[in-house]
């Protein structure tokens, strides 16, 4: 095999050194030695070489263009090198390091893109050509692809040090790419940088609070609560994100407020309204602006697998006289886009009309400011005054 490799070699050599010739001398980058991935380089192109290996003396293996660009150029390498011992496996990677800053040199090159990703699925010389790439991108502010080599270059740290290393450069990469778009008055670009960073790293939670204000600012208050919803319970950033979220929710009442204003049906001198408990039962509920509960049927209860609790109950005062009912809570109830969560209704026997299912309280109006237009039949809710 030893010697196969050999004859390998001088085939290659001699069949190669034409198409050399007439390519453009790759210049030799300045070597240091004994640098690990936690020292890479983002303000200059180098490479890092181990003293071990020295290339004058080692009989290189010579790859031409068309090797190089080879889309299955990982596993030509690895076969490569089976029969190399340790040198000639260190200098065909130290060979392939310097096509790496060759490429870098003359970005408008043909294919350099899939010549970059070839070279990555080498794992050997994965922790050396991602700082090269990186700093690449990073001198030609391509910071978005910059981020998602400084992930990889990150996933290849080995100890706790490089790591949070790594994490520091990140944080400051994604900083000065957001105070750029932020300044420039990029909006949507900005948007779609916060969610790659999170979906490059779900966890990131000082970045999810950065996004939620984001949203917040520029009145996407939906969006925002969606992000703090997660961030309530975190140990040290809850405190601020209840607090966001409280202003998000107002905000979000005003601007429905100015929606359209909610239908209502006309019985007698009833005004009915639609609306859905926890997501799933329609009900229609009589607008009683003098009950200070709100009022279900027990069929409307039952359907809803909620039971009754002995020990809560409340006195209700009904056309017949007063009853004493039981209270049960609901996750939630909504009209439109209207909603209040985790709301306390009475459960009455019966209502005065057949096909009613209840009445609207004040304890649900109460959540906002409202308005009956008896002469349009609407009801107009909106933010607390």
């Amino acid at each position: 095999m030893r010697n196969s490799f050999s004859l390998l070699s001088v085939l290659l050599l001699g069949f190669i050194l034409g198409w050399l010739a007439r390519d453009e001398n790759i210049s030799r980058p300045e070597i240091e030695s004994d640098v690990f991935v936690s020292e890479y380089p983002l303000n200059k192109l180098e490479v890092s070489i181990d003293k071990k290996t020295d290339p004058t003396t080692v009989p290189p293996i010579i790859l031409d263009k068309k090797f190089l660009a080879n889309t299955q150029l990982d596993k030509l390498i690895e076969l490569m090198k089976q029969d190399a011992n340790a040198e000639e496996q260190a200098n065909l990677d130290d060979q392939l390091v310097r096509h790496t800053v060759s490429l870098l040199s003359k970005p408008q090159a043909e294919n350099i893109e899939r010549q970059l990703e070839n070279l990555l699925n080498i794992e050997s010389i994965q922790s050396r050509i991602l700082p090269l790439i990186i700093s690449f991108h990073t001198k030609s502010n391509n910071n978005e692809i910059a981020m998602e080599y400084l992930y990889q270059l990150r996933r290849l740290a080995n100890y706790d040090d490089d790591y949070n290393r790594l994490t520091t450069e990140m944080k400051t990469l994604a900083d000065r790419h957001i105070k750029k778009l932020d300044h420039a008055k990029q909006i949507e670009k900005l948007t779609h940088f916060y969610q790659k960073i999170l979906n490059l790293e779900p966890d990131n939670f000082e970045m999810q609070m950065k996004f939620a204000k984001h949203q917040y600012q520029n009145r996407n208050y939906e969006a925002a609560i969606n992000l703090l919803d997660v961030l309530v319970y975190h140990s040290t950033l809850g405190s601020e994100a209840v607090e966001l979220k409280k202003r998000a929710q107002h905000q979000l009442n005003r601007l429905l407020a100015e929606d359209v204003p909610i239908p209502m049906t006309r019985n007698g001198h009833q005004y009915i309204v639609n609306a859905i408990i926890n997501d799933i039962e329609p009900v229609k509920l009589i607008l009683d602006t003098g009950a200070s509960m709100t009022v279900l049927s027990p069929n409307v209860v039952s359907s809803l697998g909620l039971a009754d609790d002995a020990n809560k109950t409340m006195r209700f005062s009904t056309a017949n006289g007063d009853v004493r009912a039981a209270i049960v809570e609901i996750d939630k109830l909504d009209i439109l886009h209207y909603s209040v969560a985790n709301l306390a209704v009475g459960v009455l026997p019966s209502f005065p009309i057949g096909d009613i299912d209840g009445l609207l309280g004040m304890n649900y109006l109460s959540q906002f400011s409202f308005f009956i237009d008896q002469e349009n039949l609407t009801l107009q809710l909106g933010a607390p005054e």
